[in-house]
């Protein structure tokens, strides 16, 4: 019974298409002639019957194409397709690209729906203000989202302060040739950023860097993390001091293989990278150094052995600037925030 139904609904489907297009022939086409008493060539069938609608195959749907195919996939698909692949291109840091398609697919919508027949019915004053509210949709829209704005704010101080013998700062055992580096990571928006990695390099040698306080967790370390030697002083064949004492320090360089310096020394490095699973909203990182300055002969060619007649640390001295290079997550969208060579001392904004 469904399949006869099925037929009998194809049937009429095809029979209103023919009335249409004969309806459409007859108003373009010229009277046919009077018949002739002849029969025609043409006409005249050659032998058996002409194709009935019978005889049609059963699954032909080309007369009839459900109308909400048409809307959703060629119609309205095709923009939002072009829609969903900028988005996409935008979080995945194709930025320019995405940017393109996403606004050429609102253009198609918006082009294909001026056409559409119940739109084009619509008064004029309806049409002006259909327009104007789809634009500011828009604008909203790439304000809130597209255009948002997600600063990063960097504030740094440096000093060369004495302190007494065995002390400590946010767990650094401080030593003498040391000097300070205090940098604040501000988030100033009211959204968090995820996924924060950066890196930080001074104009001078970053021997220790931690995290001194914030509300997001951070893993500090060197950019070549190479493990520092360990050493034990010895007279006359027997250890003296504890392993490791400053007091008795030795200090390793690692060279590349074109005989230039790959660290600074061994546990020490220039720059050092910051990895935040979150910058919460509205609050910062500071992150706590301990500098130190490497004799200029140092890196010398040839090398010096020793011992060398200069020492390896220079006395400290204050950092004159800060360098932070930053990528970070916020609203959907990749960031990329580059502070070059902030002044020690003041406060550096990157848009």
């Amino acid at each position: 019974m469904a399949s006869e139904a099925r037929k009998a609904r194809r049937r009429e489907k095809h029979e209103a298409y023919k009335a249409e297009h004969k309806a459409a022939a007859s108003i373009r086409m010229p009277e046919e002639p009077p018949p002739s008493s002849s029969p025609s060539p043409i006409t005249q069938p050659l032998g058996g019957d002409l194709p009935t609608q019978e005889s049609l195959p059963e699954d032909n749907h080309s007369f009839y194409r459900p109308k909400v195919l048409e809307y959703a996939v060629i119609r309205i698909g095709v923009p939002l397709g072009f829609v969903g692949v900028g988005a996409t291109l935008m979080t995945a840091n194709h930025f320019l690209w995405g940017i393109v398609l996403l606004y050429m697919g609102l253009g198609m919508l918006a082009f294909d729906v001026s056409y559409e027949a119940f739109f084009r019915k619509l008064p004029k004053l309806a049409k002006v203000s259909a327009g104007v509210v789809y634009v500011v949709l828009i604008v909203i829209g790439s304000r809130l989202w597209v255009f948002l704005p997600a600063p990063l704010e960097m504030f740094s101080s440096s000093g060369a302060t004495v302190y007494g013998s065995g002390s400590k700062l946010h767990g650094i055992e401080w030593l003498p040739r040391y000097s300070e580096l205090t940098v604040d990571i501000n988030n100033p928006t009211p959204l968090d950023y995820d996924n924060f990695d950066a890196q930080l390099t001074t104009d001078l040698v970053i021997n220790h860097l931690v995290q001194a306080t914030g509300l997001g967790e951070c893993r500090i370390g060197a950019v070549h993390d190479d493990e520092p030697p360990h050493w034990q002083h010895m007279q006359n064949n027997q250890p003296v001091g504890p392993m490791d004492d400053p007091h008795w320090g030795y200090e390793v360089v690692p060279y590349d293989k074109h005989g230039n310096p790959a660290a600074p020394f061994l546990g020490a490095d220039w720059t050092y990278r910051i990895r935040c699973d979150k910058i919460p909203a509205k609050s910062h990182v500071r992150l706590f150094g301990a500098l130190v300055v490497v004799n200029e002969h140092v890196y010398d060619k040839p090398g010096c052995f020793a011992p060398c007649p200069w020492p390896f640390f220079d006395p400290p001295k204050p950092a004159k600037w800060v360098t932070l290079v930053a990528r970070f997550q916020t609203s959907g969208r990749n960031r990329t925030r580059d502070i070059a060579r902030c002044v020690v001392g003041s406060t550096c904004r990157n848009e």
